[in-house]
């Protein structure tokens, strides 16, 4: 075979090798020239001729081999504009939406047209109850303080232990929840008060009426009724019946309390009633007795206050400190009882102590009723006073405006 036969057949080899792996084998424009023979080689021109044309041929087959960029780029992808428009959901989450709230305030609509006083008689029901329960914790924080009235009823033993201890004593009373303060010179909000209320008075000439302050079904626990001091506030009691399950804890503080009866009616209650530097006046009104306290079961304190008689309707007659008729317990301490007085005590009824206590103008044929009394009142360190031989006592009731000029009637 001639040197001619061998480079055809040497790059017809190439044409087909290249043509088989052209799919991943990319040829630049700069590749480098087949080798040529030079000038010097031997060979005559038609073989330099022969050559070109298999060059060209060898191009023209890489060419179909391997597509150039423009063959191989993917299809653009259509604008946006071009697809076809999806028509919008349809699946009614707005109707739906719309019939949900429709049928909500429908249910509100309902349930407001529901029976109102089933409704209000469910809620106090509720509230009576847990009220219950608040009370009944509350006694179990005082030490039990209403069971422990409730048991002197059911088998009475006086107990002296603590009617001599004014701290122990003094626990019986103490206020045990704190409650807003409200000024007693305008409306009271619709009773019963909140538990732990203060109802506070200026200094003036006041009404009030126990009904503003609760009712036969609930009196508000741990109330503390106030003034500027005994003769600078007065109140004027309008009702003195206190109808209410129990009384638990009523405080008087600094002022001077005028009822045309009672201070307080509260036998169908047990109760605990503390007076702290107060005056009380008006209860002489000759009529069921002339009783400063009513009472059934219940305790009462008084420190550094005066009882006076000679401000009611009927001063010339008779005036009782208590009537109870149960299990009853009372210490006063630096009070003052200006007469004249037909008892200062029941007999038979309860345990009295009275501490530090001053006797004005007494009647002197009530002397053995002070000087001799029964076990079941004790006086320790008190001085007693009794009215001369023929004293003839007031027919007409002191003014009140004694104690100060503008209590009168025309005040506030």
């Amino acid at each position: 075979m001639d040197g001619r036969a061998l480079l055809v057949g040497a790059i017809a080899g190439a044409i087909l090798g290249a043509a088989a792996v052209g799919g991943w084998w990319s040829l630049s424009a700069a590749s480098p020239p087949a080798r040529t023979a030079s000038p010097d080689a031997s060979g005559d021109g038609d073989l330099r001729e022969e050559v070109e044309r298999l060059k060209r041929e060898l191009a023209e087959s890489r060419a179909q081999a391997v597509p150039g960029p423009a063959a191989t780029a993917s299809p653009a992808p259509a604008p946006v504009a071009a697809l076809p428009a999806q028509s919008p959901r349809k699946d009614g989450l707005a109707e739906r939406s719309a019939r949900i709230r429709a049928s909500a305030e429908k249910t509100i609509a309902d349930a407001d047209r529901l029976a109102r006083t089933q409704l209000d008689q469910e809620a106090r029901q509720e509230e009576a109850r847990r009220a219950e329960e608040a009370r009944r914790a509350e006694d179990i924080a005082r030490g039990g303080t209403m069971a422990f009235l409730k048991g002197l009823k059911e088998k009475w033993v006086a107990p002296w232990d603590l009617l001599e201890s004014p701290e122990a004593y003094g626990r019986l009373f103490e206020r045990k929840v704190s409650g807003p303060t409200l000024p007693g010179n305008a409306a009271l909000p619709a009773q019963p008060l909140p538990d732990g209320s203060v109802v506070a008075f200026p200094a003036g000439r006041w009404s009030l009426d126990y009904r503003r302050l609760g009712d036969r079904n609930a009196f508000p626990a741990d109330l503390l009724i106030t003034g500027q001091g005994m003769d600078a506030t007065l109140i004027v009691l309008g009702s003195q019946h206190l109808e209410a399950p129990e009384v638990r804890s009523l405080t008087f503080r600094d002022l001077t309390i005028q009822s045309g009866n009672n201070l307080a009616d509260i036998r169908g209650a047990p109760f605990t009633l503390r007076l702290e530097r107060c005056r009380v006046v008006g209860f002489d009104c000759g009529a069921g007795g002339s009783i400063m306290l009513s009472g059934g079961v219940g305790a009462f304190h008084a420190t550094d206050s005066r009882f006076e008689v000679g401000y009611g309707r009927a001063p010339h007659g008779h005036a009782n400190l208590f009537r109870v008729n149960d299990a009853f317990l009372a210490s006063m301490e630096n009070c003052v009882f200006r007469g004249p007085f037909t008892s200062l005590y029941e007999s038979g009824h309860g345990a009295y102590r009275f501490s530090g206590c001053r006797f004005l103008e007494q009647r002197r044929d009530r002397r053995d009723h002070l000087e001799k009394p029964p076990d079941s009142v004790r006086f320790e360190d008190c001085t007693l006073e009794f009215v001369p031989e023929g004293h003839e006592f007031p027919k007409s009731p002191r003014p009140i405006e004694e104690i100060n000029p503008d209590w009168g009637p025309k005040s506030k």
